[in-house]
């Protein structure tokens, strides 16, 4: 439950909400690398001694980890279908904006377009947060879903389709088209509350 003060009740929020009968499925996801990265600015409350553990070094990461298996174990009592999502796949190399030069020469506008994409050593970064998030899941009967394993393949993570439509809208994040018309790794979770 590592968040900033303002937002730290929107867990216990969502968990309050969750326990209603009529809420089946539960998904748990968020911008882990955010929480987890070298620029984060998070902690969580140490138990004992009541310091500040920043979640960017191992201490405050094992003890978020905790906390987030003890959350997950809470809803799966609670007899809700949870469901842990990983990071999609994000960086420079996704935003459109740096996939197109342009220049004019002679009068005439010129174009090139550059595919780009990100490697195995760009997604191995962050392997930290996916190990840890998975063993939470693991350990509390959470189906884990990878957005890498359908974004990726061949060690490869590309920035445009087969047909050179570009599949982020900036770094961060897919855009919207693309995920209507291609993304299906979040089916299984429609399929569970029909």
């Amino acid at each position: 439950r590592a968040f900033p003060t303002q937002s730290y009740n929107l867990v216990n929020d969502a968990i309050a909400y969750a326990a209603d009968p009529s809420v089946k499925v539960v998904v748990v996801g968020a911008a882990w690398t955010k929480y987890f990265g070298p620029e984060s600015t998070y902690c969580i409350k140490d138990q004992r001694s009541g310091s500040c553990l920043f979640l960017n070094a191992s201490s405050g990461a094992h003890a978020a980890f905790v906390s987030l298996e003890t959350m997950l174990s809470q809803l799966n009592a609670m007899g809700k279908r949870v469901y842990l999502l990983l990071n999609i796949p994000f960086g420079e190399a996704m935003d459109p904006k740096g996939m197109v030069n342009r220049s004019i020469h002679s009068g005439y506008a010129f174009f090139d377009i550059h595919k780009r994409e990100l490697n195995d050593a760009d997604i191995l970064k962050y392997k930290f947060i996916d190990e840890g998030l998975t063993e939470a899941a693991e350990k509390t009967n959470t189906t884990v879903i990878d957005p890498k394993k359908y974004l990726c393949s061949n060690g490869k993570c590309p920035s445009t389709t087969e047909h050179g439509d570009p599949i982020y809208k900036d770094a961060m994040h897919l855009r919207p088209t693309f995920v209507r018309n291609h993304i299906n790794f979040l089916d299984q979770i429609m399929l569970s509350v029909s």
